[in-house]
């Protein structure tokens, strides 16, 4: 745990560059007080992140662990203060168990002081109407600030115990980094606790995070997340380890 603090004050000090604090490419922590603008869905971080999106994005991602592998296709618009995003991924189970495909989509709206964000995710197979029962919702306060604070009420429509209940989490965002903790309960009264870092600038990103359960966690659910973005002019390129399943990666474009 002492390297995790060392390393995160090694990297406060690297350089960087001019950019959008708005936009966050990469995931870090759980996604409540920063979320990603990369596969946000997918992440499930909180949905107000659909905002900052600057036009149309869209991606391609694959992650995979042990036991299987997910294959996601996204999408998102970002209109200056508001965004939509749909997503659609499939998991395939090592096992041949047979695979199961899901859809989402998500809206997100920059009202200044305050951002709100709705999420839906549902089995494919079920009606499509079904995704304009939105079963999560976010709330970031003070989105353009130094000092962020992020809400997000997750699947209150699911009534298992292993459900996501809600997330609290809060951010101090600087020109070059920002040091988050989140906070996420489960309706089993399990829960998480997860500080993070991340370093930005235009074409390099960095993210690493600490999660730790509280009654119940295993060795595999506790440990070390990291995130690592490449901007290539129009491409976004993400690596990702223990977010979503053991590894991962994403590519997107923007027009």
């Amino acid at each position: 745990m002492k390297y995790f603090y060392v390393f995160v004050l090694c990297l406060a000090y690297l350089p960087s560059f001019a950019n959008d604090r708005l936009e966050h490419k990469i995931p870090v922590a759980e996604g409540a007080a920063l979320p990603s603008t990369n596969i946000n869905l997918l992440l499930q971080d909180n949905p107000t992140g659909i905002a900052y999106t600057s036009g149309h994005q869209v991606g391609l991602a694959y992650f995979s662990n042990d036991s299987g592998k997910r294959s996601d296709i996204n999408y998102t618009y970002g209109g200056g203060d508001w965004g939509l995003a749909l997503d659609y991924h499939s998991d395939d189970p090592d096992d041949n168990s047979g695979s199961s495909n899901y859809q989402a989509m998500g809206v997100g709206f920059d009202l200044g002081s305050v951002a709100l964000g709705f999420s839906s995710y549902q089995n494919a197979n079920s009606d499509t109407s079904d995704l304009l029962n939105f079963n999560s919702i976010g709330l970031q306060l003070n989105p353009g600030g130094s000092h962020r604070i992020g809400v997000v009420s997750y699947n209150f429509a699911n009534n298992s115990t292993t459900a996501k209940d809600l997330a609290v989490g809060y951010a101090y965002v600087d020109a070059k980094f920002s040091i988050v903790v989140d906070y996420i309960s489960y309706k089993d009264d399990r829960s998480i606790t997860t500080p993070g870092f991340v370093y930005f600038n235009n074409q390099f990103q960095f993210s690493i995070s600490q999660r730790t359960w509280k009654d119940g966690g295993t060795d595999d659910e506790n440990g070390t997340k990291v995130a690592v973005g490449f901007s290539l002019a129009d491409y976004q390129i993400n690596l990702y380890k223990d977010f979503v399943l053991d590894s991962g990666i994403s590519v997107s474009t923007v027009f």
